[in-house]
This record gives structure tokens, C-alpha cells and sequence, in this order.
């Protein structure tokens, strides 16, 4: 189980950041007066500014979340990474359009980073959009540690792999993860017929087809409880 990076750990991250920038922004914004102040009016002058700040901006954040860092120098010193949906490493053009999708999350009065405190997985508007997860790296450390040391030893790496679905260790032959019930043989998923939980057993939510985009078919996106695993309960 992932532990996501909340809300004010974010802020911290990003005030880091803002810090780091600092001297390149004011050298930016130095160069660009000096080279144009004298041949346009200072309304475009100021327009190009800005865009010459989003460009530095946009590179340092897509650049460095897309490499093997996989975080800003703020978030990698609060312990923080960026990943896809099944926590892998992202890749430049998805950094991408999780930075100029954060524009669009400030531009609506920032509530689109308001979100990050209200969704389940700690998701801004901007994650949302492209698909992304920051995550807590110290947590994930321990937490594979740990699955790493109750491995079974007949179990060799090459006989296992981890379930995209809830991340738990399970058989490299499995067709079913034990944990979470998600499938992954097609025609076991069709004979199962998940289909019959279009509608979550326990809050009532229908799901819609853009939820298979980020949420497994086992789990309800709303309240993302687990749909084999709620109904065994209530048996």
C-alpha cells in the first residue's frame, strides 16, 4: 500500500522549489529586460517575461520528475516522487502536461490543489488530468523492505511480481491477485463477469468509462472499497 505526499507536505515541497528557482528567474527576467526594454512596449515586454519564467519552470519540473529523481529538488528533499497510476516512473510528456495542467488548477481559484486535501489518494486536479501520484518514498522503502523479508524463500524474484492493482507481492503465474482480486487473465475476467459491479455494492456508485483510466476494475473509485472483498464480508 502506497502512503501519498498530503496536502501541506506539498506546500513544502513547492516553497523549496520556489527557492531553488529564485536566482534563475531573477536572471531570466534580468537579461530579457536588458535585451528588449528599449524596442517594445512594456505590456509585451512583460508578456514575454512571463512566458520566458513558465519555460525555466516547465524544464526544471518535467525535466527532473521524468529522470530517474522522479521528484523536484523540493520534493526529493521532503521524501516525495512522481509516478503514473501503478507507481512507475513517468515520462517527460506526461511531466509535461502535469505541469501546465497545475496553471489550469490555479487559474480556477486553485481549487484543483484544494484537491489534494479532499481526494482519497491525495490527487490534485493537475494529477488527476495526467494521471499521476506523488508518493512518500520513505514509506515505500520500509513497506517493500518488509514484503521483501516475508517473501517465502522457495520464491525466487523471477516467480513473483507485484499486483498493479494493490502492489502486493503475488505468483508471476497468478491469473487472479489473492489480495485484491483484480484479473488478469481476460477470459477468467470474462467468465467472472465483473461486469456486475458496474454499480459499487456498498456506496451505490455507477462507474463511468473514464474510470477504468485510473481506478481498477476491482475497486470502486469513489469510496475505493473492493468489490470481491466487500461482498465476501456480507455474505
Amino acid at each position: 500500500m502506497k502512503k501519498y505526499g498530503g496536502f501541506w507536505i506539498r506546500v513544502g515541497a513547492y516553497v523549496i522549489d520556489a527557492v531553488v528557482m529564485l536566482v534563475p528567474v531573477l536572471i531570466v527576467r534580468r537579461l530579457t529586460f536588458t535585451a528588449l526594454s528599449s524596442s517594445m512596449p512594456e505590456a509585451t515586454l512583460n508578456l514575454i517575461v512571463s512566458l520566458a519564467q513558465t519555460f525555466l519552470w516547465w524544464l526544471y519540473s518535467a525535466v527532473l520528475e521524468s529522470s530517474e529523481l522522479q521528484a523536484t529538488l523540493g520534493k526529493m528533499a521532503c521524501g516525495l516522487k512522481v509516478v503514473d497510476e501503478y507507481g512507475n516512473r513517468i515520462s517527460f510528456a506526461r511531466a509535461s502536461g502535469r505541469y501546465f495542467a497545475q496553471i489550469l488548477s490555479g487559474l480556477i481559484l486553485g481549487i484543483g490543489f484544494i484537491m489534494i486535501g479532499l481526494t482519497r489518494r491525495k490527487q490534485g486536479l493537475h494529477d488527476i488530468l495526467a494521471g499521476t501520484l506523488v508518493t512518500r518514498k520513505r514509506f515505500e522503502t520500509a513497506t517493500e523492505s518488509a514484503e521483501d523479508h516475508e517473501r517465502p524463500t522457495y520464491f525466487s524474484s523471477a516467480d513473483t511480481k507485484r499486483c498493479p492493482a494493490c502492489a502486493e507481492i503475488i505468483n508471476s503465474a497468478a491469473k487472479k491477485c489473492r489480495f485484491c482480486g483484480e484479473v488478469f487473465d481476460p477470459d477468467l475476467r470474462e467468465s467472472n463477469n465483473l461486469k456486475q459491479f458496474n454499480t459499487c455494492p456498498k456506496c451505490d456508485y455507477k462507474r463511468q468509462p473514464k474510470d477504468n483510466e485510473y481506478t481498477p476494475a476491482t475497486e470502486c473509485p469513489k469510496c475505493g472499497v473492493i468489490y470481491g472483498k466487500f461482498m465476501e464480508a456480507h455474505l
